[in-house]
């Protein structure tokens, strides 16, 4: 399972994901806002590296770093500490809407990912196997706007900050899970059609 998350550095590399905005979100009312966005980058250029001695891919290890530092740059802008959390606000409605265009076009995303992990050509998959692993992807990135809209709208920091981490590794689990199903559906279906050609031939 963990091979499945390595775009964003498996398990170590999400929980770490959730570090710099409750950083931000603790921070800044202590020591200001300039301070408190200076340590959640400076941490996060730390994480990225450390991932790139450690041999992971530019950019597995400057996605983090990427993140952190536009999220960084508007709430500096904007004055506000709630601001950082914008890009998450943006991403999140973005990506489960391409999600389900992708199902729509009969291209669902896990199962073109899955087509790429294998170099196979992108076609259009038979079955719902995908159409379901994509959907939970899909339920993931909503239910996260959904609850991080309310609380933006509340302005609460802190609680955009649990929310990121209550709401990450648990969901991410749960459509990881779902993905590795419908691969699991999938490899057993090729695995059985090249059986049944075999005999026929």
């Amino acid at each position: 399972m963990a091979s499945r998350l390595d775009p964003i550095g498996g398990w170590w590399g999400l929980t770490l994901s959730a570090v710099p905005p409750a950083l931000v979100a603790t921070l800044h009312s202590v020591i200001g806002l300039g301070p408190a966005l200076l340590i959640a980058v400076t941490f996060a250029t730390v994480v990225c590296v450390v991932r790139l001695r450690r041999g992971h891919p530019f950019g597995q290890a400057a996605g983090g770093l990427i993140g952190v530092a536009i999220s960084a740059a508007i709430a500096w802008r904007s004055g506000s500490a709630i601001d950082y959390f914008l890009l998450d606000l943006i991403w999140n409605p973005t990506a489960a809407g391409l999600l389900l265009l992708s199902i729509v076009v009969r291209r669902p995303l896990t199962g073109v990912l899955w087509q790429i992990a294998r170099r196979e050509p992108i076609t259009r998959l038979p079955g719902w196997h995908f159409d379901l692993a994509t959907v939970a992807w899909a339920a993931v990135f909503a239910a996260r706007f959904l609850v991080q809209q309310s609380l933006f709208a509340q302005q609460q920091v802190a609680g955009l900050a649990a929310a990121k981490v209550l709401m990450g590794l648990p969901l991410t689990a749960a459509a990881v899970a779902v993905s590795l199903w419908a691969i699991g559906r999938a490899e057993r279906t090729r695995a059985a059609d090249r059986r049944a050609l075999q005999r026929s031939a």
